[in-house]
């Protein structure tokens, strides 16, 4: 039989993983996983704004081009109607002349 005195002296030796973890590595291990979490977020945000950037640069491209051919269309309309107004001119022009030349005739 064993007494109280003996029986205090008989130890373990045998220990849990928990027990065998200092405070230095349990730190270690969840800086660890904070900083694995915290990366895969920024990760996700910046892919998001990347996607954003592209669907921006494409919606400002379509809006370009749908602009730039607005332009050209009312370019062509504005040299169009320049062109016969100016033929118009250079008609009366030519019609104002002739009359001219008709009345300083007939004096």
């Amino acid at each position: 039989m064993l007494t109280q005195a003996t029986r205090s002296a008989i130890r373990c030796f045998s220990t849990s993983v928990v027990a065998r973890k200092t405070v230095t590595n349990s730190v270690k291990e969840t800086a660890d996983t904070v900083n694995k979490k915290l990366g895969k977020g920024l990760a996700s945000a910046i892919e998001g704004t990347e996607h954003a950037a592209q669907v921006t640069k494409e919606t400002i491209g379509i809006k370009s081009e749908k602009a730039k051919k607005t332009l050209d269309q009312a370019a062509e309309t504005t040299k169009a109607k320049a062109d016969v107004a100016g033929a118009k001119t250079k008609d009366t022009a030519t019609k104002a002349k002739h009359n001219v030349e008709n009345k300083s005739g007939s004096y």
